[in-house]
């Protein structure tokens, strides 16, 4: 992403955001249940909330989709996570209902903190943020996402 009013260190946010990626993506909440019901924060929640930006902020995931119901559940939400994220920070809403229903505990506390940091130094983005080669595993195979 670029950035207007303000310039923002990349190299900040940058291992931040990839470690919400391997860890959403490696169990880092409940696993779906196989029946297809939402469980956990998803389930209390509803509806999944809008995640739309404006045509001058793109998130581009590529990753292969795992081949397990439940590892690709989780990327998505991790890939979802990411645009609630995003979504929070065009909207200046640090409360914003999106990254709270992809996220929970420190999760949720770090993209709040994000949120407000951008909203408190006035900045907002623009442009093109790129994800790839996200890998997920059960949480006993956590060394398999640091491959």
């Amino acid at each position: 992403m670029s950035f207007c009013r303000a310039p923002f260190p990349p190299d900040d946010l940058a291992p931040a955001v990839t470690a919400a990626v391997v860890l959403t993506g490696c169990g880092g909440g409940q696993a779906e249940p196989d029946d297809g019901e939402e469980s956990g924060a998803a389930a209390s929640a509803g509806a999944r909330p809008g995640l739309d930006l404006p045509d001058d902020v793109e998130l581009s995931f590529a990753s292969d989709t795992p081949s397990d119901a439940r590892h690709a559940a989780a990327l998505g939400d991790a890939e979802n996570y990411l645009r609630a994220l995003a979504h929070g920070i065009v909207a200046q809403a640090p409360e914003d209902d999106a990254y709270r229903f992809y996220s929970e505990g420190q999760a949720a506390r770090y993209a709040e903190e994000q949120i407000r940091q951008w909203v408190d130094g006035e900045w907002t983005a623009t442009g093109k943020d790129r994800y790839h080669r996200a890998k997920t595993a059960d949480i006993g195979d956590f060394r398999e996402c640091r491959r």
